[in-house]
């Protein structure tokens, strides 16, 4: 039975459709002043199924994957998150520029791919929002992968719920910038003085 007769059918008996619940991620504080690491430009991450659907993810065990069919992230996951670790970078104060978007300009493109995003009921009473996500940082000049890492975060739940799960995401991404950031600004990419001729020609 489709979506569209399920909820024919619940109109019928005299009942009705639930409203469907949106949830964000916090948005960065004001931007601080640009700091001397290099330039980004966030691509929106890929995500691993079943993560690359909009509904919000819970899991009893290892091998259950639920959804909370009412209750979904704002935007689809890859953007979610490549938008709050651009805001987390660019409010950092470590970089000298951030952008977001496909025409971004950056000496180093950060892209990856979202791993898992999603509720983790540890116990009836134990629950944990966890993110893993695979980042890559390439030199736009060279097409070089100059640092890649996979960071997997969980922080506990306030309680048990779509909105427990959005603000313990939050929390997580947070530690997975907090653990990105100085190894970002420490690349010198984008720094370097050009090859000189005799240089370049050299074997």
């Amino acid at each position: 039975m489709t979506k569209l007769a399920i909820a024919f059918a619940v109109a019928a008996c005299g009942g009705s459709v639930p409203a469907t619940h949106y949830y964000a991620l916090p948005s960065p504080p004001a931007q601080v002043r640009p700091g001397n690491g290099p330039t980004l430009a966030i691509e929106t991450l890929d995500a691993a199924r079943p993560y690359d659907d909009d509904r919000m993810i819970y899991r009893v065990d290892s091998y259950r994957v639920d959804f909370y069919e009412y209750h979904r992230w704002a935007a689809p996951v890859g953007a979610l998150v490549a938008d709050y670790l651009g805001g987390a970078f660019a409010r950092s104060g470590r970089f000298r520029a951030v952008a977001r978007g496909p025409e971004a300009q950056g000496a180093l493109a950060i892209s990856g791919r979202v791993v898992a995003l999603e509720e983790i009921d540890a116990t009836p009473n134990v629950w944990f929002g966890r993110v893993a996500v695979s980042l890559v940082a390439t030199d736009r000049a060279t097409g070089e992968v100059v640092w890649t890492e996979q960071l997997d975060e969980r922080v506990a739940m306030p309680t048990r719920s779509p909105d427990g799960l959005a603000r313990a995401v939050g929390a997580a991404l947070a530690l997975v910038a907090e653990h990105a950031i100085p190894k970002l600004a420490a690349l010198d990419v984008g720094n370097r003085a050009p090859p000189t001729q005799a240089s370049a020609a050299a074997p």
